[in-house]
């Protein structure tokens, strides 16, 4: 028994000896314990890595560190997180990650008091509020970066190097970073859900702008303008309307525009896409945007009301119209004429005079219009409908106008000057020339 224990006390002094720290660095007098630990060390001053990866060609300073690097490319990833299954290649990667879990944010920025739950998002936050020198340089357009691993990444778009492919459509991506976003696509993943409102978002920047709109932080603003935005790329597309660029031209009717969303919304005008379906009522829309409005018709929601004579609206750029009523504003001018408009829709029906531009054509009888709502008039005489009908006499008519010009007759107010009679019965000079076309198409 005193022997087994002599033993093991011999051999822990042994191990106690042999960690003794006895190699020491020249560059920066650390000590190791072992000639090895030393000589890796080192590689740290010379930047010296003699590994590298035969796939991507990356080089490393260990080779342990090569060998958990390989795992990248054959896909091995064998430590799964229980919250939410996404598996890792390292047992260091789902300890990282599990943090992100846990809520727990250690790493505090000194400047703005900005929490992160991993220090090296602190690292890379602190970056933000320092000018460093870019000293790392593109060697293909002399771009600069004031991170290494930054500037590699740069280089891949040079090279073309995309390593990591989708195994649905066979889409490849520089990093895999970017194919995990991407497969979301496939998937209809939204694994970031705002806890305010609830809507689910495929990507963490996305839901961090969407946080804003709650927040009511519109921190970027225009220098021309004034106007604000949540985020930044928002600011530039919106300077692009002052400086006048419109880099994306219709090849149908040559109309530019300097935003592409609105450029994508312009082109099925020509197409006749509606993709937005109302779910209650089945009336498809253009843009996402006017379905949004659309629903809250049926839910009776008109949360924007005016100031001045207490109008309500469901959508707050309808309220802005109308409040041009009451100041008189009309910001939107002709350039052929320079007669002014309350809103753009206006100027742009307005402007088809001048071009002479009928871009609504009837299917039937091929004639065209100017505005939409003349078509759906003229369309009525095609399928006979007279939707306006009279109170007083259950005359219908084809247009509202008619309708009202009608309602003088019985009200005695005034006499329609087009006013004729065909035995006793009187009718409107619109339909007199309607019905005397078929008359006449009878001789």
């Amino acid at each position: 028994m005193n022997e087994d224990r002599n033993t093991t006390q011999n051999t822990h002094e042994q191990k106690v000896q042999s960690r003794v720290k006895t190699f020491s660095c020249d560059g920066c007098s650390k000590h190791f314990s072992t000639n090895s630990d030393l000589t890796v060390h080192m590689r740290t001053h010379t930047g010296e890595k003699p590994f590298s990866c035969d796939v991507c060609h990356k080089s490393f300073s260990q080779h342990g560190t090569l060998k958990v690097h390989m795992k990248t490319h054959c896909g091995i990833k064998e430590f799964s997180c229980n919250v939410c299954s996404k598996n890792f290649s390292t047992r260091g990667g789902l300890n990282t990650h599990a943090i992100i879990h846990s809520g727990l944010k250690q790493f505090s920025c000194d400047v703005c008091l900005k929490q992160f739950a991993l220090k090296q998002s602190l690292t890379l936050h602190m970056k933000t509020h320092t000018e460093r020198p870019k000293l790392f340089s593109c060697y293909f357009c002399r771009m600069s970066f004031t991170d290494k691993a930054i500037l590699a990444h740069h280089i891949k778009v040079h090279k073309g190097l995309k390593n990591f492919s989708c195994d649905v459509c066979l889409r490849r991506f520089l990093n895999q970073g970017n194919l995990v976003k991407h497969k979301r696509t496939h998937t209809g993943e939204k694994p970031f859900t705002c806890s305010v409102c609830h809507k689910s978002f495929s990507e963490k920047s996305s839901l961090t702008g969407h946080k804003k709109i709650h927040s009511g932080l519109k921190e970027f603003c225009c220098n021309v303008c004034s106007k604000k935005f949540t985020a930044k790329g928002t600011l530039n597309k919106h300077m692009d309307i002052h400086a006048g660029l419109k880099k994306f031209s219709c090849e149908v009717c040559s109309k530019r525009f300097s935003v592409k969303s609105n450029f994508i919304i312009h082109i099925r005008t020509h197409t006749g896409e509606k993709p937005f379906c109302c779910p209650v009522c089945r009336n498809s829309f253009s843009c996402k945007s006017h379905l949004v409005i659309h629903k809250k018709a049926h839910s009776g929601s008109k949360e924007f009301f005016c100031n001045i004579c207490s109008k309500r609206f469901s959508a707050k750029g309808r309220l802005i119209g109308h409040m041009r009523i009451h100041t008189g504003e009309k910001p939107f001018s002709c350039s052929v004429c320079q007669k002014a408009f309350r809103d753009k829709s206006s100027l742009t029906k307005h402007e088809r005079i001048h071009s002479g531009s009928k871009p609504f054509s009837c299917d039937i009888c091929s004639k065209c219009f100017t505005q939409k709502g003349s078509l759906k008039a003229h369309m009525k005489f095609h399928i006979g409908v007279k939707p306006f009908s009279c109170p007083v006499c259950q005359k219908t008519f084809y247009m509202k106008h008619s309708l009202d010009g009608h309602m003088k007759i019985h009200s005695g107010l005034k006499r329609s000057p087009f006013l004729h009679f065909v035995g006793r019965e009187p009718i409107l000079w619109e339909d007199f020339l309607w019905f005397s076309s078929f008359e006449g198409g009878k001789k």
